[in-house]
């Protein structure tokens, strides 16, 4: 559409409108041209281009926030100059974490692992899971391990 093809009608409701930035959406989302919103409203090009830009960025925040990171599985995260990082909301609801939240990390070979801590525990146990079998069949228990090597600390430090 262009300024011609503007209706008394729609002037008057564009009137209504309180705030510049409405009235830039409003134009947009009728179809017309950037050009022409801003030659409608008296405005710059780049007055219009930011808005409708900035508008658009928050678009696409909020569909990764909700939809989860893109790129299949590979995302960007920004580090603050106090080494924090900054983990997109759809990446904390992936791991079903909050503000606030732990998560377990590691290093492997220049890669920095991040993963829920009950999902690294479970991992562990895994890895000690052919371990305890076998300390099991030969029947060793650990536990009894440690309950006697803490009395006979304890012991020794009563003699002491």
């Amino acid at each position: 559409m262009t300024i011609i093809d503007m209706s008394r009608a729609e002037f008057a409701e564009l009137e209504k409108i309180a705030t510049v930035s409405d009235k830039i959406r409003h134009l947009d989302q009728k179809g017309y041209a950037r050009a022409d919103i801003a030659r409608i409203l008296g405005k710059r090009y780049q007055h219009v281009r930011n808005v409708l830009e900035a508008d658009a960025l928050k678009a696409a925040q909020a569909s990764e926030a909700q939809d989860g990171p893109s790129l299949d599985g590979a995302f960007r995260l920004e580090i603050g100059r106090d080494g924090s990082i900054m983990i997109p909301q759809g990446v904390m609801a992936a791991l079903g974490i909050s503000g606030g939240g732990v998560l377990a990390a590691r290093l492997d070979d220049g890669e920095l692992r991040l993963a829920d801590p009950l999902v690294a525990l479970r991992k562990v146990q895994e890895m000690l899971k052919p371990m305890r079998e076998r300390l099991r069949k030969e029947g060793i228990s650990l536990s009894d391990e440690l309950i006697a090597e803490r009395r006979a600390e304890a012991m020794r430090e009563v003699r002491e």
